[in-house]
């Protein structure tokens, strides 16, 4: 009779046991445990290292933001945060108005006031080199300016790689809403006849400037409106960074926005101060 503890594969010099079985059975449950120690270690670590990197998040964007105010009032002083209106930005629902170059958002302050910030993106290949300096210094004679068809920056945070521009907030969207989106409410007549002087009225008093200031990107989506007669021309900062070899070449340095060449351009070649309100507005 057969030894039940040994058998044969066919050569009788060959054979195996139940104990090397065993042996392999306590490798195996080894080899187990030392995966499962493997993996709770691995676990351990990578949860330490999220804690980590959420902690260094939370610190960099709690970091202290430096922000510059422009406008004299004392009164925006008190109502602006600094930190509240960058941090406003990375909320997408604050979004109200995108145009070519820049993204507006709304943002509450801790006083309930609501303003409206500007996000620039300095890598936007639209800008000139050195945009950051240049811009600094633009806004500083800018913040200078009153009238009440111009939108004028009350204080500004530069970074690395975006600019966050403060403004009063304008309540009712942008002229582009009106025109091209059924939803809003039609426009009527007087309210688009107020709208059309005061836009001219804001642009009169840009080119009356001691240095003119040319729009370069005048559309409806930057003429915002405080009310359904109060115009404010927008982005009118951006006449110094903005790269005109992005556009259509010495026509664009002169007027219109970047890639577009409004009626009568050339004109204003042979002209170059004598400039129509009418070749200047894309609305």
């Amino acid at each position: 009779m057969r030894n039940p503890d040994f058998y044969t594969t066919g050569q009788p010099d060959l054979y195996t046991t139940g104990q090397p079985a065993a042996a392999a059975a306590s490798t195996k449950n080894r080899f187990s445990v030392i995966l499962l120690i493997g993996v709770a270690v691995a676990g351990a670590v990578f949860g330490i290292g999220t804690v980590a990197l959420f902690i260094v998040a939370c610190k960099y964007f709690r970091r202290k933001i430096e922000g510059h105010f422009i406008h004299p009032d004392s009164i925006h002083r008190l109502r602006i945060d600094f930190e509240k209106g960058v941090e406003a930005t990375l909320n997408p629902a604050n979004v109200f108005l995108k145009n070519k170059f820049s993204t507006y958002y709304k943002a509450v302050m801790p006083s309930g006031i609501s303003y409206s910030v500007k996000k620039l993106n300095w890598t936007d290949k639209s800008f000139n080199s050195g945009n950051n300096r240049k811009l600094g210094a633009e806004l500083e004679k800018q913040g200078k300016l009153r009238h009440p068809n111009i939108l004028t920056p009350l204080a500004h945070v530069l970074d690395t790689y975006y600019a966050y521009l403060f403004y009063e907030h304008v309540h009712k969207g942008c002229l582009s809403d009106f025109l091209h989106t059924s939803s809003v409410s039609v426009l009527d007549w007087p309210s688009r006849c107020s709208i059309a002087i005061g836009v001219a009225q804001g642009l009169a008093f840009l080119h009356g400037c001691q240095q003119p200031i040319f729009h370069l990107d005048l559309t409806a989506k930057n003429i915002l409106l405080k009310s359904l007669t109060e115009p404010q021309i927008g982005d009118i900062e951006l006449f110094k960074i903005i790269d005109p070899s992005k556009g259509t070449g010495i026509i664009s340095v002169i007027v219109g926005s970047v890639g577009y060449a409004p009626p009568g351009t050339l004109q204003l070649l042979i002209y170059a101060k004598t400039v129509n309100v009418a070749e200047q507005c894309v609305l």
